[in-house]
């Protein structure tokens, strides 16, 4: 108990030697114009407030538009059979990597073998009946709708070979892109209907990164520009802009952009949340500490200066960024003189006595302040 008296003792005396210090606090009022020592009364705003100040110059400062996003394979093809029948090979694995025209399904063709040999025969006939009656006509001994007839029939013949034939071709089911098996739903010894899906195949080089960037921010994007998504694994990709989408989604009324980064080695798999970071064009802006931001009587987040006559001024601002060390804002002169300490007990238009200080390299969370000794 007894320790609790000595901490607050402590606190005391703290608080007590700062409010001497003068600091906050208005100058000692002037002697009045009668000579009995009493103090002036007049309103606050012509009492001159000690302020810590800081000079700023306006640095080039590059935005960064920030985007939750994910990953996308570069192309994925679901490989169709373009005829039915019973798997009869699957040379290729889930995961496997496949040439273009690597086969991905084999389908039985003994049916359509026997078919084929059957539709060359029937051609055969066709081609010789026709074949006769060309001479016969030549001779005036057969009319002419026998020979056409016999054409019509030679080039039905003809078709059925060709139908049979491409439909042989069919069982081959191969892949049209080089790629990655990404799923394999045809088992060996199933049937295959026409227009199931055989396998599906993914290109994950280059891997996409796609996000959705609002109405107001689209139109600082541009196809070409550099930019760079860090992975929820911790990896880093590095890339180009290669699509913005010329219309807005219905609903949420953004629109969708695709990042192109290189993925030789295919270690980046579709589906990972990135964040994606696209750096805009650089423009002037100052960085101050977040613990001078105050409010003006309409509510507007600003800070508060002092012009060349010593007096407080308030100026609002736009913020653009938040990093460790501070705030970097837009709409402030070229060079500023910042107040850091007391801001938020003068008034626009009050005069004000400053005390320099300085901002440090790192600013603190809580103020960002590092004062001059």
């Amino acid at each position: 108990m007894r320790r609790s008296y000595i901490w607050a003792g402590l606190v005391t005396v703290v608080i007590a030697g700062w409010l001497a210090s003068g600091y906050l606090l208005p100058s000692p009022p002037a002697p009045s114009a009668d000579g009995t020592g009493k103090a002036e009364t007049d309103k606050d705003t012509s009492q001159a407030f000690r302020v810590r100040t800081a000079t700023l110059t306006a640095q080039e400062h590059t935005e960064e538009l920030v985007l939750p996003g994910q990953t996308e394979a570069d192309q994925r093809v679901e490989v169709r059979a373009r005829t039915g029948g019973i798997v009869e090979k699957v040379p290729h694995r889930e995961g496997d990597r496949v040439e273009a025209g690597a086969v991905l399904c084999q389908l039985d063709i003994a049916e359509r073998t026997a078919a084929l040999a059957q539709a060359r025969a029937q051609l055969a006939s066709a081609q010789r009946d026709f074949e006769a009656a060309q001479q016969l006509a030549s001779k005036k001994y057969t009319s002419e709708s026998q020979l056409a007839s016999a054409r019509a029939a030679f080039d039905a013949a003809q078709a059925e070979v060709d139908r049979i034939e491409r439909d042989i071709a069919y069982t081959t089911v191969t892949s049209p892109i080089a790629g990655i098996v990404e799923s394999r739903p045809a088992d060996l010894g199933s049937f295959l209907q026409v227009g199931q899906a055989c396998a599906t195949v993914t290109v994950l080089d280059p891997i996409v990164v796609s996000a959705q960037v609002s109405e107001r921010d689209v139109e600082a994007l541009s196809l070409g520009m550099a930019g760079s998504a860090r992975l929820v694994d911790g990896q880093t990709v590095e890339g180009r802009l290669a699509f913005i989408s010329p219309r807005a989604d219905s609903e949420t009324r953004t629109f969708r952009i695709e990042l192109d980064a290189p993925n030789r080695d295919e270690r980046i798999r579709a589906g990972i949340t990135a964040r994606l970071v696209l750096p805009l064009k650089p423009r002037s802006a100052h960085r101050i500490p977040s613990s001078a931001l105050t409010l003006d009587e309409r509510g507007r987040v600003g800070v508060m200066t002092v012009d060349a006559g010593g007096t407080a001024r308030f100026m609002p601002l736009e913020i653009l960024a938040e990093t460790r060390e501070g705030l970097w804002v837009a709409g402030l002169p070229e060079t500023v003189t910042l107040i850091t300490v007391g801001q938020d007990y003068v008034l626009d238009g009050q005069p004000v006595e400053t005390v320099p200080s300085v901002l440090g390299a790192n600013t603190t969370p809580a103020g960002g302040l590092v004062e001059a000794n």
